[in-house]
């Protein structure tokens, strides 16, 4: 699907859920961003024994009938269901705590909607990832990604990335913790639809 399409189901969706003023919040994104992002790396040399926490019991690919269903799940995996709707030919894991859904995460080995980082063949970037707020902090995020990375390891897969806001404290916490490095900045600017991208090395 054309990615002008995609973000026009992604607009619909807002309008049904938020309205007008939700469409007016996400228009406005899309003339005009300026936003700074760390850049992460983590080049997979060999499986790896996942231990899972108390609070995940397992991690699969979603299956067709759950993606469907994250489509409906606004409260939950809000940022989820939209990517959904604008990357539907990214891949979906789910962490299950149980039978619930605690956790989703979304690879790629098509660059990302804001073209942030350039994929090489056999490359794959992660996200976004969205657990739910009950487990949070409870190691799930970072057994997510080791567990992701080891499935595409094992699908020959070798080097994956990860990008997350400058403030983001939180998530990059979880990033490190999986393995990954940090090995730059960019900073996207976008006016009236048209973007620009500037990477460079990450400052000490």
């Amino acid at each position: 699907m054309h990615s002008w399409r995609r973000w026009l189901r992604a607009a619909l969706m807002v309008w049904r859920e938020e309205g007008a003023a939700g469409i007016a919040r996400y228009a406005g994104r899309r003339l005009y961003l300026r936003q700074g992002f760390f850049l992460y790396e983590r080049t997979l040399s060999g499986s790896e024994a996942i231990t899972l926490p108390a609070s995940l019991t397992s991690v699969r690919l979603a299956t067709s009938a759950e993606r469907k269903a994250l489509a409906q799940a606004r409260e939950s995996f809000e940022a989820a269901s939209y990517w959904e709707m604008v990357q539907p030919d990214a891949e979906c894991y789910l962490g299950f705590d149980g039978n619930n859904i605690v956790s989703v995460h979304w690879m790629s080995t098509i660059e990302e909607s804001n073209g942030l980082v350039e994929l090489a063949p056999g490359d794959f970037v992660i996200g976004p990832c969205v657990t739910i707020s009950t487990h949070r902090g409870r190691g799930v995020y970072p057994a997510m990604i080791r567990a992701l990375c080891d499935d595409r390891y094992r699908k020959g897969q070798r080097r994956a990335y990860m990008v997350v806001n400058f403030d983001n404290s939180p998530s990059i916490r979880g990033i490190e913790k999986a393995g990954f490095k940090c090995t730059g900045r960019a900073d996207l600017r976008r006016l009236l639809g048209f973007q620009r991208v500037t990477r460079r090395p990450v400052e000490a």
